[in-house]
């Protein structure tokens, strides 16, 4: 199968003054009233997967529909392959936009007709997800380009990793791995969560986006420390682990570090309920000025932890 990039797919069309995919209220011609478009779109997209996306047009009236065009949009960072039954590809201004001639003859009361496209999600995360956005559109026009039917709008399913980014890391966890979740409702809502137990410690193993995953520690039933060790996932200013202890000190400020096993915690007065494990080790268990704490330069954040009323940080003496 020959998936194509955007900028290169098909040979593209100049797309002209074209109007705007119609919207799921948008009215409708009355012929078309007896034809109704249902779409399925891949439940999961990794990188590089090669997904399909069906439409199913019926004809649910007494007469017959012809002729009949099916318009599909898809987000335009989606590349699309190239088949035998798309009468046109072009890029446009709301995506890659797809004509699909209807079955000669029309379509008989009663009778369906299935379109399938081939899609795939680019091996890089999409630079410009937000702005092309995450929405199929699909509709269906007559002889004259009347609008005959509007399938509803069916967001590719991104995000969390699938919008543009992983959810955010912040105070109260991240995903469904939240402070105070009842482990119960936790394993409810994430089928896919499974129980562990590290150094005597009961804990969930959370999905959280596509492939990443995140460590809820848990106490009495209830969600007492969330632990992130996954690079792809990140707190709002950008910090994640990898990040160098310099970014730390430019997105929060003054800090303290702890020790907790040998290892260094950095933590935050103005990032309460966040600790930084450090790849670097503690000098001493009790909090001390982060300038004062002997940190190599070049060392970097190794996982997040999340979790209630941390050690005060001591103000540094002038």
């Amino acid at each position: 199968m020959r998936y194509l990039p955007l900028l290169a797919a098909f040979a593209l069309l100049a797309s002209g003054c074209e109007e705007p995919p119609p919207r799921e209220d948008d009215p409708v011609a009355v012929d078309g009233a007896a034809l109704v478009v249902e779409v399925v779109a891949p439940s999961r997209m990794g990188r590089g997967a090669e997904e399909e996306i069906e439409i199913e047009v019926r004809n649910e009236g007494d007469g017959v529909a012809d002729p009949i065009t099916l318009h599909l949009v898809v987000p335009g960072w989606i590349r699309v392959a190239r088949g035998d039954e798309a009468a046109e590809v072009h890029e446009s201004e709301w995506g890659v936009r797809m004509t699909f001639q209807g079955p000669p003859g029309g379509l008989d009361p009663g009778d369906s007709w299935t379109v399938t496209q081939a899609v795939q999600r680019p091996e890089d995360e999409p630079p410009e997800t937000e702005r092309l956005g995450s929405v199929i559109r699909t509709w269906i026009t007559g002889e004259a380009g009347e609008v005959l039917a509007i399938g509803g709008d069916v967001r590719v399913p991104v995000t969390a990793a699938w919008e543009r980014r992983a959810p955010f890391v912040t105070a109260e966890g991240v995903g469904p791995a939240r402070l105070g979740a009842e482990a119960g409702v936790l394993r409810e809502q994430v089928p896919a969560a499974r129980d562990t137990v590290i150094d005597g410690q009961s804990a969930i193993v959370v999905p959280v986006a596509e492939g990443r995953e995140a460590l809820a520690w848990i106490t009495e039933g209830i969600v007492v420390r969330v632990i992130v060790s996954e690079p792809g996932l990140r707190l709002d200013t950008g910090v994640g682990v990898g990040s160098p202890l310099e970014r730390l000190r430019k997105a929060y400020g003054h800090g303290c570090v702890r020790g907790s096993d040998g290892a260094a915690l950095a933590f935050f007065p103005t990032a309460p309920g966040l600790e930084f494990r450090l790849d670097a080790a503690a000098r001493a268990e009790a909090p001390v000025p982060l300038e004062r704490a002997g940190i190599p330069e070049g060392t970097e954040v190794s996982e997040i932890w999340v979790r209630r009323s941390p050690e005060p940080c001591p103000v540094p003496a002038r």
